[in-house]
């Protein structure tokens, strides 16, 4: 119920924010807390940048930065340099949501490369626990799907998580609950650590927006690394 709790919270955040065309674009643990009073809040709008129509193209995406954020929660479209819309945020969402849940860092032992290959380029996503409602992982798997038309926005998230947590709320018995079990970490070997930037949660923050220069033809292909 906690989980469910703070999930909502900040899925509510996400979506004032896209109801005010705004996408925050760096969504991750390290700019979620708490206040004196146990809300959640969400800070750090560094990256957040609000959606004009200048930059819609013509097939309903925004022409903006491209990887933007932090890797390790970045959607594979806006590490790829394409097109994105908000639902980017869906994808970050997801990957929080599923950390919340297995209380281990997705992705661990991962490097630059390794993300490239195998999240980006193969669309490989963290594995979910048995233990965990099937409702909340089929709700990870269609925020963190690889197609942004099928993803789902923050109207339906949150939709669901108040389903879910009137749910959990019904089946609380006021002595005990069968929860859900942390996730152990999964044994990843790097393939040389010598010689490969390891996956890291920092920002990597853009010097400019596409508005700021013409941009290349060819530009969306080039690669993360």
């Amino acid at each position: 119920m906690e989980r469910i709790g703070i999930a909502k919270c900040i899925a509510s955040a996400l979506q004032f924010l896209h109801s005010e065309s705004i996408i925050y674009r760096d969504l991750k643990p390290e700019n979620i807390g708490f206040d004196p009073d146990g809300q959640v809040k969400v800070f750090d709008f560094g990256l957040s940048k609000r959606l004009l129509p200048d930059d819609r193209a013509a097939n309903g995406l925004y022409r903006l930065t491209g990887n933007t954020g932090s890797l390790r929660y970045m959607a594979p479209e806006v590490a790829r340099n394409e097109y994105y819309n908000t639902k980017a945020d869906s994808y970050s969402f997801a990957i929080v949501l599923w950390q919340l849940c297995a209380l281990t860092v997705p992705y661990a032992g991962y490097n630059v490369r390794m993300h490239a290959d195998l999240v980006v380029g193969k669309g490989h996503r963290p594995n979910l626990h048995r233990s965990w409602p099937l409702s909340w992982g089929e709700l990870m798997k269609a925020c963190w799907a690889t197609d942004i038309e099928t993803r789902y926005d923050f109207n339906k998230i949150l939709a669901i998580l108040d389903d879910e947590y009137q749910v959990s709320m019904s089946s609380w018995n006021g002595t005990s609950f069968s929860g859900i079990r942390a996730k152990k970490k999964d044994k990843v070997e790097v393939l040389d650590p010598d010689d490969e930037i390891k996956l890291s949660s920092d920002t990597r923050r853009p010097i400019f927006e596409p508005d700021d220069f013409e941009m290349a033809e060819g530009v969306h292909d080039i690669d993360i690394i």
